[in-house]
């Protein structure tokens, strides 16, 4: 059974929650992610996502002085934007599970932390997608067309969308 810790993204970039969000939108645009944890002391206190960004920005359809909203989002911190209390799980965890909660709940990511919330790493869809397609190429043609006729089965039955067999993850105390 695969477990976060093998698959994981180590060393992932973060911000802090007093920092501007003008400096994060710059740092997720330049390092081309969608989803930065926000910490303090390592200590995860937070997530911030593209969508919180754009959520927190004046349309585009509206007419603004040129730079305006980059001031305007040099005043906001990233700590009243953020999803505070995010859904984490463990180094232990399975990578199925994991999966299966990020399917369910429609999750992007989903980060790592130890017992008392020290981020430890963070698994993103885009890292189950690169292990998907690893994994269907090295299928051999037979299996291949059986996993077909699976994904067509499941799409047909929406109970299958709703809940994964999966049991809840662990409950670290927060603090």
């Amino acid at each position: 059974m695969a477990l976060l810790r093998d698959l994981m993204v180590e060393n992932v970039a973060t911000i802090a929650r007093t920092a501007p969000l003008a400096m994060a939108e710059e740092l997720m645009k330049g390092l081309k992610i969608r989803h930065l944890p926000v910490v303090d002391d390592n200590v995860l206190v937070g997530l911030l996502t593209f969508t919180d960004v754009q959520r927190a920005s004046v349309s585009s359809l509206t007419r603004q002085p040129e730079g305006l909203e980059k001031r305007r989002k040099q005043l906001i911190d990233v700590g009243a934007v953020m999803t505070s209390d995010p859904f984490v799980m463990g180094p232990d965890d399975s990578v199925a599970d994991a999966v299966g909660w990020m399917v369910r709940d429609r999750l992007g990511c989903v980060p790592v932390v130890d017992e008392v919330y020290q981020l430890l790493g963070m698994i993103t869809a885009t890292d189950v997608l690169n292990l998907a397609r690893v994994m269907l190429e090295r299928l051999p043609v037979d299996d291949a067309s059986a996993l077909a006729a699976f994904a067509r089965d499941q799409r047909s039955n929406p109970a299958t969308h709703a809940t994964p067999a999966v049991a809840p993850p662990r409950s670290y105390p927060k603090g």
